[in-house]
């Protein structure tokens, strides 16, 4: 899933670098064009190129702000459920002196529960992950959430959704046990999914 991530904003910098890119090309032939009908012995200096910045759309910052400012308001992914794993290193449930990084928290929930989109935003992957099984991770500005451990999925790649749409159900394995993995990043870095969604 991390791998997921950086892989998606890999892509939206390379795809920005290619916008900057081609408003650049266009720039300097509206520059040429402009030279060529008024010639002056003025020498060109070029411009000190400096690194690339990914810079979010202002619909984008929008969202991202609008994100951020719902910090502890989120509903929760699923409607009946409680928090079985927490975020971060804890014990393994079975093996003693073993610790599990948990990248989100692991939500214990009722066979066939639906899931629903945290908030807006556009569904950027849908996928299945060893161990995981599908996934689907829903782009908000620069804040993404991911809801694994899904039976059926709902969406598709590139689908603009609504907060609490519903995007698939969870899945229950061979013991029967039913929970969502839900995780909440903001760009490479993960963040405590308990403290964005609603208290209950």
């Amino acid at each position: 899933i991390t791998d997921m991530i950086a892989a998606e904003r890999e892509k939206a910098i390379k795809e920005a670098k290619l916008a900057a890119e081609r408003k650049r090309k266009a720039e300097e032939a509206a520059a040429s064009k402009s030279k060529s009908k008024t010639k002056t012995n003025t020498p060109i200096v070029k411009a000190k190129e400096e690194p690339f910045k990914l810079e979010l759309t202002p619909e984008a910052k929008a969202l991202s702000g609008s994100f951020a400012g719902n910090e502890g308001k989120l509903p929760w992914p699923v409607i009946k459920g409680n928090i079985a794993q927490r975020f971060g290193k804890q014990a393994h449930p079975v093996l003693k002196g073993v610790f599990v990084d948990n990248l989100g928290v692991d939500i214990q929930t009722v066979k066939e529960e639906p899931v629903r989109s945290v908030f807006q935003g556009k569904v950027i992957t849908v996928a299945e992950v060893p161990g995981m099984n599908k996934v689907v991770m829903v782009q908000h500005g620069e804040y993404f959430t991911v809801y694994a451990k899904l039976k059926e999925v709902f969406v598709k790649t590139g689908d603009e959704i609504t907060s609490k749409q519903k995007i698939g159900t969870v899945y229950s394995d061979k013991d029967n046990v039913t929970q969502l993995q839900f995780q909440i990043w903001k760009n490479n870095q993960k963040l405590n999914p308990e403290s964005w969604l609603y208290k209950k």
